[in-house]
């Protein structure tokens, strides 16, 4: 006879945290904002920013509800992105990937609340102006945290 569990089961026995794969986080002085779960990502959470001046080892940027930050580079990293071309005879077929490397991209240390919870991580900064959430948290986020990612729903917390 086969064991299945349930995800209350699952959740009890693993000590796991069941979330939506779209969340609400809280930054210290900049408000709540929409943070999508990206669980193909393990790298680096991944914030908006933009107009970034670098000041020695520091960078300032514009972020979320238009709050300037000033925070220490912890490193620069080079991200991998990769953009379809889709062939519009072909009802939608990927014709064929580009991919590009975003060089020297920061990565800084925030504190957020997440469901009441505060953390300390990593996370790299890019204009994502043109992206539907401007936070993405990492599968290693939620691996490092013992996350569970519902994706039939959002906003569990």
């Amino acid at each position: 006879m086969r064991n299945f569990l349930t995800y209350t089961s699952f959740i009890n026995e693993y000590r796991s945290t069941l979330i939506g794969r779209v969340e609400y986080v809280e930054f210290p002085g900049v408000g709540q904002i929409s943070a999508k779960v990206d669980t193909g990502n393990w790298q680096y959470n991944s914030l908006h920013g933009y107009d970034f001046i670098e000041e020695g080892k520091s960078i300032s940027f514009t972020t979320v509800n238009d709050t300037r930050l000033t925070l220490p580079i912890i490193k620069k990293i080079n991200v991998k992105t990769s953009i379809d071309k889709i062939d519009s005879e072909d009802s939608g077929t990927i014709k064929n990937r580009v991919e590009n490397l975003t060089p020297d991209r920061p990565v800084v240390e925030l504190e957020f609340v997440m469901g009441g919870k505060k953390y300390k991580e990593k996370f790299s900064i890019s204009d994502r102006s043109r992206m539907k959430y401007p936070i993405l948290l990492s599968a290693g986020f939620l691996k490092d945290h013992n996350f569970i990612v519902d994706p039939n729903k959002t906003f569990i917390l």
